[in-house]
């Protein structure tokens, strides 16, 4: 079973799939796209030489056929899908499918296709759309928090309290794998949330050795946000009384806005002063060329 929901950016939505009224009968450009390739040429030496590659944008088709209950319902569908799929009105295509959802922004190309009806109470459609982003986003886990700290529970029985009793200790600085099943490298969010006095973080991927850097003290209540996204690229702190402060300026010598490559990366938050008094949650998107069946 699958399904597409699609919303425009004026709020207006339609679910398309494998029940009426809007059948989907054939879906193209789910799988890979092309990658351009751009050479050069050299008089007198055999093959080409690479100047660059990129992937192309995606095109996407859906046909189906309305199925309506009257002649009235009939006009009804053909109007909502004319509405929906309006062209100037981006969008958001998502694609449930084997139990995942991908989801990727789309461009209507032109005002959905119909047929001359076959039968009394159906109508055939055709929905064209381009993404100029090719990536679909793996939203299956979207949203998951992944800790790279954790809480270990000091309480044992008998319960005896003294002056010195940890009922538990924040357990920072390990090393945790984190899996990237997407196609591509892709950038990841991290929320630090400051128990104490911490000075000069360092959050690294130890496959590769690269970092980001947050120079600086930071005091109990405090909340870092660091976003590694292509296009979302962001490094505030949110103070104990709400207040929200860009520290880029802090960022380290050294210090890339580094992504997660494709597979395993093992993932470690560190800090010169302080380092039991962060935890640490990190979220990221798996971006996808090929979706389900």
């Amino acid at each position: 079973m699958f399904k597409f929901i699609y919303k425009n950016s004026g709020g207006g939505s339609v679910e398309l799939g494998q029940e009426a009224p809007f059948f989907v009968t054939s879906k193209e450009g789910l799988s890979g796209v092309d990658n351009d390739i751009s050479t050069t040429t050299q008089f007198n030496i055999d093959g080409a030489y690479l100047i660059n590659q990129r992937l192309a944008t995606r095109n996407i088709v859906i046909k189906g056929e309305m199925l309506a209950t009257s002649q009235t319902n009939l006009e009804e569908l053909r109007l909502q899908l004319s509405s929906v799929f309006a062209p100037l009105e981006a969008g958001n295509l998502r694609y449930e499918v084997d139990g995942r959802t991908y989801a990727i922004d789309v461009n209507v190309d032109k005002m959905p296709e119909f047929d001359t009806p076959q039968k009394n109470l159906t109508l055939e459609y055709v929905i064209s759309l381009t993404a100029l982003n090719p990536y679909f986003w793996d939203i299956s886990e979207y949203e998951k928090l992944i800790p790279l700290s954790r809480i270990e529970n000091k309480m044992t029985w008998p319960l005896a309290i003294t002056s010195q009793y940890k009922f538990a200790n924040i357990v920072s600085g390990e090393i945790n794998k984190v899996t990237n099943n997407g196609d591509v490298p892709t950038g990841a969010i991290y929320t630090l949330k400051i128990g104490g006095s911490v000075s000069n973080i360092k959050i690294l991927n130890v496959v590769n050795q690269e970092y980001f850097a947050i120079d600086g003290t930071f005091s109990s209540g405090d909340i870092i946000y660091l976003n590694t996204v292509k296009g979302s690229l962001k490094l505030t702190k949110t103070d104990i009384n709400g207040n929200v402060t860009n520290i880029i300026a802090t960022r380290g010598a050294g210090s890339k806005f580094f992504e997660l490559i494709k597979g395993d990366n093992y993932i470690q938050v560190l800090a010169q002063t302080g380092q039991t008094a962060i935890v640490t949650d990190m979220q990221f998107t798996p971006h996808c060329i090929v979706t389900g069946n």
